[in-house]
C-alpha cells in the first residue's frame, strides 16, 4: 500500500490524504492518525495560536484516526479542512507542524 500526506498545508485549505493499492489480510485494517503528540498549533515570534482541523463536520484532535482501509477498500481519501485561528498578534508567516502514524492493526 502508499499512504501519502502532503507535506504542507496552508489554515484555509483543504488537505486530501489518501491510500491506494491497499491489500491486507482480511482480519487486517489501515489506520492513519493524528499524532498525539501534535497539537494543532502555530507559531511566530514566540505568539503560539490554535487552530482546528474537520473532517466534513468532525471536529478532529490529536490521536484521532482519520482514515481507515482495508482489503475490500484498495483506495480511500479523506478530506481534511485545516481552519486558521481567528485571531494572530503578528503579521507574516505563522508555521507548525502536524505528525501523522500509519499501522496495520486488527479490525476493531
Amino acid at each position: 500500500y502508499t499512504v501519502t500526506i502532503p507535506a504542507s498545508v496552508e489554515l484555509g485549505n483543504k488537505a486530501t490524504i489518501a491510500a491506494t493499492g491497499v491489500i491486507l489480510p482480511n482480519e487486517k485494517q489501515l489506520n492513519v492518525k493524528v499524532a498525539t503528540d501534535s497539537p494543532f498549533e502555530v507559531t511566530l515570534d514566540g505568539d503560539t495560536r490554535t487552530y482546528t482541523v474537520y473532517n466534513g463536520k468532525t471536529k478532529v484532535n490529536p490521536g484521532n484516526t482519520v482514515l481507515t482501509a482495508d482489503n475490500g477498500n484498495n483506495d480511500k481519501t479523506v478530506d481534511l479542512q485545516f481552519n486558521a485561528p481567528e485571531t494572530t498578534t503578528y503579521s507574516g508567516t505563522y508555521t507548525g507542524t502536524v505528525k501523522f502514524t500509519v499501522s496495520v492493526d486488527d479490525k476493531s
